[in-house]
């Protein structure tokens, strides 16, 4: 799930800018650079920036996670089950979900504040 997917997706560590305002990975700017002039290349910056509402894959046939299989009517049970899974350790882990992604949360978190932690329920 990615609960904000309307949202522009930024990879910190991919293209994040270190304190002195240099970029962490030089890679990053050639693709785009290069993403004007190679459709290939245009494809591999938008599969990083844009991210699906759910996302799904047969990590064993598709190792590079290619082939979103979110929408695919047979996998409906198997996505069922691991949303159920990922919403009950979303729960018991504390987080609080899509606020976590918000300019505000980042502001907080780069003040070393975040947001408090759930009591385990038992």
């Amino acid at each position: 799930m990615n609960l904000k997917s309307q949202n522009l997706y930024i990879e910190k560590h991919l293209m994040g800018i270190k304190g002195n305002g240099k970029l962490n990975n030089l890679y990053w700017g050639s693709w785009m650079y290069e993403a004007a002039n190679k459709p290939e290349v245009y494809k591999l910056v938008q599969r990083y920036t844009r991210r699906p509402a759910e996302e799904l894959y047969h990590s064993l046939k598709d190792e590079y996670e290619l082939t979103n299989l979110a929408a695919k009517a047979e996998f409906e049970k198997v996505k069922k089950s691991l949303k159920n899974e990922l919403l009950q350790w979303l729960e018991a882990m504390g987080d609080p979900g899509a606020k976590l992604d918000s300019s505000s949360a980042y502001k907080a978190a780069k003040g070393g504040k975040h947001f408090p932690k759930k009591e385990n329920k038992r």
